[in-house]
């Protein structure tokens, strides 16, 4: 099943709430995207201490199942930490597969990349080509490769769309008025 079996459902009950059904919706993928990119960040952290990253926006996300587990591809947007000035805004992309639990992400790559416009050539198997993620070398990635092509289970993708939520914590109160 997907996401358009779930909004059609849930626009059969609430019909008057559809436009609340659709922000829930975006709100939910958009969410499942910031915790990926979240994931990944923390992992660069990580790995690059006195050089830590917070995040400014998810762009896109793209997922299949690929050897039997969930991979994701994340672009993401995110600037240094405590600097006095403006800090300029840097483009990451993260690979990403899923754990052995729903909420554990195992982070493969996490990469900051300079000039995504550079990036256009470096080709993915598996994420959409309107998506514009920008990639690393096909050498750099674990998933995504030509040859994996064949290997791919694809998902309707949750991101269809850029990112249109903050990343901040929303306060979200739905009444059903019966």
């Amino acid at each position: 099943m997907d996401r358009f079996y779930y909004y059609h459902r849930l626009q059969r009950l609430f019909p008057s709430h559809l436009s609340r059904v659709k922000k829930l919706l975006v709100w939910v993928r958009d969410g499942y995207s910031i915790w990926k990119a979240r994931a990944a960040l923390h992992h660069y952290n990580a790995n690059h201490p006195g050089a830590e990253y917070d995040l400014v926006k998810p762009l896109m996300a793209a997922c299949v199942i690929f050897r039997g587990k969930l991979w994701h591809h994340v672009s993401f947007l995110a600037h240094r930490r405590d600097q006095l000035v403006a800090p300029p805004v840097e483009y990451f992309f993260a690979e990403l597969r899923d754990g052995c639990s729903d909420d554990d992400s195992i982070v493969e790559a996490c990469t900051m990349i300079e000039n995504p416009q550079s990036c256009s050539g470096n080709k993915c198997s598996f994420c959409p080509e309107q998506y514009q993620i920008a990639h690393p070398s096909e050498q750099e990635l674990l998933c995504g490769k030509e040859e994996h092509a064949k290997d791919f289970i694809r998902l309707m993708n949750m991101s269809p769309m850029p990112f249109t939520c903050s990343t901040e914590t929303p306060e979200i109160g739905i009444v059903i008025e019966q």
